[in-house]
């Protein structure tokens, strides 16, 4: 299961409507179905009977609802813990290197640990 899938989910089940789910996503119909579907291949299970153009959720469909809010609001939770705890050091993995940013080591108490390299960039593949 997918982030985006999971999300694209709940959108559906939400407003009952693929339609509607869509244009408040702005994907076209077509993507949101094609999520739907490839979530529901992955589990196995439909999780809307389809009535036309009427939709309605199935038992395994409100069951996946239920478990799939718990689980975006706690990637929301997770995602702002982290941005609120980083005190501004951030670094960008990027092949085999690692930009360290300065405010790394002026943060720590008592400076960068002995052997530790200058804050720069590190690594030959990260372009400075």
């Amino acid at each position: 299961m997918e982030h985006g899938q999971l999300g694209t989910f709940t959108a559906v089940a939400r407003d009952l409507s693929f339609a509607r789910a869509a244009g408040e996503l702005g994907y076209v119909q077509s993507a949101v179905t094609a999520q739907v579907k490839a979530l529901e291949k992955e589990l196995g299970v439909p999780l809307f009977d389809r009535l036309g153009r009427r939709v309605v959720l199935t038992e395994a469909g409100k069951d996946l609802h239920g478990y799939a809010a718990k689980m975006l609001d706690l990637s929301e939770e997770a995602r702002a813990a982290v941005s609120r705890g980083s005190g501004g050091v951030s670094g960008t993995p990027s092949g085999n290197g690692t930009v360290i940013e300065k405010s790394y080591c002026e943060n720590m108490s008592g400076g960068c640990p002995p052997g530790r390299p200058d804050p720069k960039i590190v690594g030959s593949s990260v372009p400075s």
